[in-house]
């Protein structure tokens, strides 16, 4: 019985983790990079594995999901999945889009920054 309990877990386990971890899910962030002269910077990477992994462990949806960290030296990021709005088609081409919050926020470093 304990043999197919473990069995049973193991493959509980393992059968979301192969799920979750083949559906790799590539997404952009878009930000305020703060480390040298400020500018705005955008991002292309995976969606993480262990809170898509934790969600789809307890039943949540985990797809598509704002799960990201934050990024270091960086302001105002907007995630795609948080922000489906930056994204544009042109021409049957996806473009991304700044805020006009992450702009200010540009606009008020580089103010800054020139005060002496």
């Amino acid at each position: 019985m304990a043999i197919v309990l473990f069995i049973g877990l193991v493959f509980g386990l393992a059968i979301p983790a192969v799920e979750v971890y083949s559906a790799k899910e590539y997404h952009i962030h878009t930000y305020v990079e703060t480390k040298g002269r400020p500018c705005l910077a955008s991002w292309r990477r995976p969606a993480p594995f262990w809170p898509r992994y934790g969600r789809r462990l307890i039943g949540l949806p985990w797809r598509t999901q704002p799960v990201c960290g934050t990024l270091a030296d960086s302001l105002e990021v907007y995630c795609e999945f948080s922000h489906p709005e930056m994204r544009v088609e042109v021409e049957g081409r996806v473009a991304y889009t700044f805020s006009s919050e992450q702009e200010d926020r540009l606009e008020a470093l580089e103010e800054q920054r020139a005060k002496p």
